[in-house]
Order: structure tokens, then C-alpha cells, then sequence
């Protein structure tokens, strides 16, 4: 599905730029 990959790649790219400042609080949501 078109929307669930957008959702994907957002998510990981909100995950890759939070974990910046908090490494230790992110989780991979995308896994």
C-alpha cells in the first residue's frame, strides 16, 4: 500500500532525526 510505505519512510526519518538528541529513548518502531 501506497500510504503504509509513506508512513514507513516517515516514521524512519522522524526516528533517525529524534535519535540525534535522544539516543537513548528511540526504539525501532520501524523494525
Amino acid at each position: 500500500m501506497q500510504l503504509f510505505k509513506r508512513i514507513v519512510i516517515i516514521t524512519a526519518i522522524f526516528s533517525a532525526v529524534y535519535a540525534d538528541e535522544k539516543r537513548d529513548f528511540i526504539l525501532p518502531i520501524s523494525l
